[in-house]
């Protein structure tokens, strides 16, 4: 097995198929004759909260008018549009401005289906970095939310993952215990972590029954060439922003969240280059080693949470009810952990400005 290493190349070449695809080559008249292919839509939004800005600044950016323009389509006679979302923690955010009548109409497309939450937690947790307890606290936290704020009647979440980093066993295993066997039951169990573990080979059922249906990005990015292939030729046809291409060249550029914007511009040596270059402290390449501080943080605020919520439940069993303001604090300390979770938080692959803002939370 050994031999293998010195038999590829490790090379990592600029460009070929990894970037233009692979050749394909196929008989039209052959495809023709076969089954229509059904293609089905799902209208979603994956938003980070937190990653090139923070958690707040996305809400006021650009997750609130994503928000915005849900109820709005949804609720027009003349649009038949369908939408999913996952994020609870921006969903919360959003749902504190709203007035009753907005309230009213998305519990009327709960319920009629036009609207669905898809997995119901509080972000789409990291699962390489995130320790067990804290993706039980952040789905517990984000189904709570939903259960207290807009109704037990609408408390059926499908399972859904809108991003390259979410893990499969999160879908099959944690949205089946959470939905089906409940989070009481869950937290009651001395045998959290052995029932997971069954849990992730029952959930690849011999009958098929439970197998989660993926797709995995056959390149490197969200970008149109690189989420289609084998091809990226074909998907291009139908990305219509490159009608469009003279404009770049008169007009700033928008496009994916990847693209910088406002950036400073300015002429200076090669030496001065460097030298900012050395202040740039994001390391996407230490997956599970960087930012080890708030890694660490992470299991210091898991363990005192913990221990906080078994001294509230036996104070409470006591007959002695808590003061609300205690209880607040616990619901705070939770969001602030179930936040980190996220695949930007947890991991270390936020900007720099963004951790420290997770770290002060």
């Amino acid at each position: 097995m050994l031999d293998l290493y010195d038999l590829l190349p490790f090379d990592n070449p600029d460009g070929g198929v990894w970037k233009q695809g692979w050749e394909v080559n196929y008989d039209k008249d052959k495809v023709a004759e076969g089954k229509t292919l059904q293609v089905i839509v799902i209208p979603h939004s994956h938003c980070d909260p937190g990653w090139i800005k923070t958690f707040e600044q996305y809400h006021h950016d650009q997750t609130r008018k994503i928000l915005d323009g849900m109820v709005k389509h949804l609720s027009s006679p003349t649009e038949d549009m369908r939408f999913i979302y996952a994020e609870i923690s921006f969903f919360e955010l959003w749902w504190r401005d709203q007035n009753e009548s907005t309230k009213s109409k998305v519990r009327e497309l709960l319920a009629s289906g036009k609207f669905e939450i898809v997995t119901g937690g509080w972000v789409m947790t990291d699962e390489a970095n995130s320790q067990y307890f804290s993706i039980i606290a952040e789905l517990f936290e984000g189904h709570e939310w939903i259960r207290n704020h807009i109704g037990g009647s609408l408390y059926y979440i499908k399972g859904a993952l809108l991003s390259e980093k979410a893990s499969r066993k999160k879908q099959a295993v944690g949205v089946y215990v959470a939905t089906t066997l409940g989070y009481v039951r869950l937290h009651r169990s001395y045998s959290v972590s052995w029932i997971l573990v069954y849990m992730s080979f029952v959930s690849i059922g011999a009958h098929g029954k439970t197998d989660v249906r993926t797709h995995m990005f056959p390149f490197y990015s969200y970008d149109v060439p690189h989420t289609c292939g084998p091809d990226p030729k074909i998907c291009c046809q139908f990305d219509f922003r490159f009608f469009l291409t003279v404009n770049f060249f008169k007009e700033d550029f928008l496009g994916e969240d990847l693209v910088a914007r406002g950036m400073p511009v300015q002429s200076e040596s090669l030496e001065k280059m460097f030298t900012d270059g050395k202040q740039y402290e994001e390391n996407l390449g230490r997956y599970f080693t960087s930012r080890p501080f708030y890694k660490q943080m992470d299991r210091v605020l898991q363990h005192q949470l913990r221990a906080a919520e078994i001294i509230f439940s036996l104070w409470s069993m006591k007959g002695e009810k808590p003061s609300d303001e205690i209880f607040a604090k616990l619901v705070q300390a939770r969001r602030a952990l179930a936040l980190f979770q996220h695949h930007d938080g947890v991991t270390g692959t936020a900007k720099n400005h963004v951790v420290r803002d997770y770290g002060a939370k």
